[in-house]
């Protein structure tokens, strides 16, 4: 009894060191779906078995009513109609495969050439990255968003050509972040596991939150939580020109340590007006009968979780940034070395031997010169090392 209570005991802390050795990012992912089906479970248990929103159902209005007004017609379209046309989404499809296969394979091929393969196509999705999330910050701020992020009370019912921007805004956000996304999945077979999670957390939550937010009869307070969301993905410019600086050996340390100091910051600063905003949204979920749907309830409770999958998958970029930062250091500080060891090796071997010099200063001077040139040696042997088999796949 005793020998099998041991073997027990060794197979369980068997276990606990595998988990403890075990990619952080893998236990974040298992949790996150593990909890993704409890939210949806969740949410239909509030349908079916609570009286929420269970007084008269506030009327839908109907796209003759959004024309009377002098509103779009388009904004009572439901997103999963198979009849609405998709012509923008499709443009937005073969427009973004033409710039990441060829434009931007093309610049890579220019201007990282000495790159992998691998790491060429890593570096193409930068390109695509900083692209794209820079066109959805621009879209966001023509369609207004801050502005409501800032005043929502201003928007309680907001003029036809505005509502027409916050329904532009957010469609064209979800299409640009799914194309983008979709094109980084298949077109990196390397892709870490974090930022895996992050593209899979934000194409989950686009293609949710539009559905939500049209259930909720165009709901702009649940509009505002999911821009406050996106943010997460659209200011992350300063990593991608960091990544491409770094591929192309343009070494600014300073720069790269500001960089992983605003992007840790920012983050931050988004998860707290994250959770702050949908904490807001919760009468329009819960109190006004807009709709009993499990859609809403689950995505509702999902929304702290997918903060938390985002700021963990991150925190990883950080922790990137803050090593390629200190390896820009160390590589600034062996430049230094080797061009003062190069300057030690040429005044010793270029200067003219003194008349007055004996065989003793000539003999020191000599080993000195060896001295150096062993070191610089040494020195540059150990850059070609750390280039070839010691640099770390900084992939954000």
């Amino acid at each position: 009894a005793k020998k099998g209570k041991g073997k027990s005991g060794g197979k369980g802390r068997g276990c606990m060191a595998q988990m403890l050795r075990m990619d952080p990012m893998v236990i974040v992912a298992i949790v996150a779906l593990v909890l993704l089906v409890a939210c949806v479970f969740a949410g239909i248990i509030l349908q079916v078995g609570f009286d929420i929103n269970a007084g008269p159902r506030v009327p839908r209005p109907s796209a003759c009513l959004f024309e009377q007004l002098g509103y779009d017609p388009a904004l009572a379209m439901t997103p999963w109609n198979l009849a609405n046309p998709q012509w923008v989404f499709g443009v937005y499809l073969v427009g973004i495969f033409v710039l990441r296969m060829f434009v931007f394979t093309s610049a890579t091929r220019t201007f990282f050439g000495h790159l992998p393969s691998n790491k060429q196509a890593k570096v193409a999705n930068y390109m695509l990255e900083l692209v794209g999330t820079t066109v959805v910050l621009g879209l966001c701020v023509w369609a207004g968003f801050f502005d409501l992020l800032l005043h929502p009370q201003n928007f309680v019912f907001p003029a036809p050509e505005q509502a027409y921007r916050f329904a532009v805004g957010a469609q064209q956000t979800c299409v640009l972040f799914l194309a983008v996304y979709t094109s980084e999945l298949y077109s990196d077979s390397e892709m870490r596991l974090g930022l895996r999670l992050h593209h899979w957390t934000a194409i989950v939550l686009a293609l949710w939150g539009l559905a939500a937010i049209h259930i909720l009869h165009n709901s702009l307070m649940m509009a505002r939580c999911f821009f406050v969301v996106s943010l997460y993905m659209s200011t992350e410019q300063n990593v991608f020109v960091e990544m491409l600086m770094y591929q192309r050996r343009i070494y600014w340390p300073k720069l790269f340590y500001l960089s992983a100091g605003y992007y840790f910051t920012t983050r931050a600063g988004i998860m707290i007006v994250s959770l702050r905003t949908w904490w807001e949204t919760r009468s329009e979920v819960f109190d006004k009968d807009l709709a009993d749907s499990w859609v809403v309830y689950s995505l509702w409770l999902f929304i702290p979780l997918a903060n938390a999958v985002l700021n963990a998958s991150q925190m990883t970029t950080v922790q990137s940034l803050l090593g390629i930062a200190a390896s820009v250091s160390r590589r600034c500080a062996e430049v230094t070395l080797e061009q003062s060891l190069h300057a030690e090796i040429e005044s010793h071997a270029c200067s003219p031997p003194n008349q007055g010099e004996t065989e003793l200063e000539r003999s020191a001077r000599r080993r000195l010169t060896k001295r150096a040139t062993a070191r610089l040696l040494s020195l540059q042997i150990h850059v070609q090392l750390v280039d070839i088999f010691g640099e770390i796949d900084f992939d954000q």
